[in-house]
């Protein structure tokens, strides 16, 4: 078992975890090449990853939860796993990153404001347990979003675009911030409505080639 005693470190290339325990830093852990957990577990400790490099660098957490993740060195970032789960926000502040293949699961905020993410063909999950998250995409498209987040609250502060299905399913409160458009390619599906939601001055548009069919009042 190896543990990170200081608040905030700093490693200027590489973090290759081939076998054992590693606690991170309670505080920043700043990686200037890439973070791979090949074959061993991560405590995340509330650590906030911070990815620097200016060319690329993968992130590979195997198994094991992060905490939150930050991608600013304006390189081409890559999350290599098929799911990976964040337990607090994920942030582009400068650079390009790929999605996880299949799952990215964002226990925070979403904020890809300063940067772009490629989504594939893979779902991002928003589960925090906690209100006041935001999500804001940029330029970017996602896949599949799904809200699953029964006593948590997301507020979307600009546009955002699924090039296939949006699923509200559970949230103790969901927000279109006013001016902003919400277009679905594929099926928009809304469980939680009423009062827990809040439309006002937002626009929802569905695009897709299906057929849609609305619920009764």
């Amino acid at each position: 078992t190896y543990s990170m005693s200081d608040t905030n470190a700093t490693a200027t290339e590489s973090v290759v975890i081939e076998s054992g325990t590693v606690s991170l830093p309670s505080g920043y852990f700043s990686v200037g090449g890439d973070f791979l957990n090949e074959a061993g577990t991560i405590t995340h400790n509330t650590s906030e990853i911070v990815l620097t490099n200016i060319t690329s660098a993968i992130v590979q957490a195997s198994s094991s939860d992060l905490y939150a993740l930050t991608f600013n060195g304006g390189g081409a970032y890559t999350i290599a796993d098929n799911t990976i789960t964040l337990l607090d926000s994920l942030s582009i502040v400068d650079g390009s990153l790929v999605l996880a293949s299949t799952t990215t699961t964002v226990g925070g905020s979403f904020d890809a404001s300063g940067g772009t993410f490629s989504a594939g063909s893979s779902t991002v999950l928003f589960n925090s347990s906690d209100t006041g998250e935001i999500v804001n995409p940029g330029v970017s498209t996602f896949y599949n979003i799904q809200i699953g987040a029964p006593t948590g609250g997301y507020s979307f502060v600009a546009s955002a675009t699924t090039t296939n299905n949006f699923s509200l399913l559970t949230a103790s409160n969901f927000t279109m911030q006013t001016g902003t458009v919400l277009k679905v390619e594929g099926v928009f599906l809304n469980t939680v409505g009423g009062s827990a939601t809040n439309w006002n001055g937002s626009t929802l548009a569905l695009d897709g080639e299906n057929a849609y069919t609305i619920n009764t009042k």
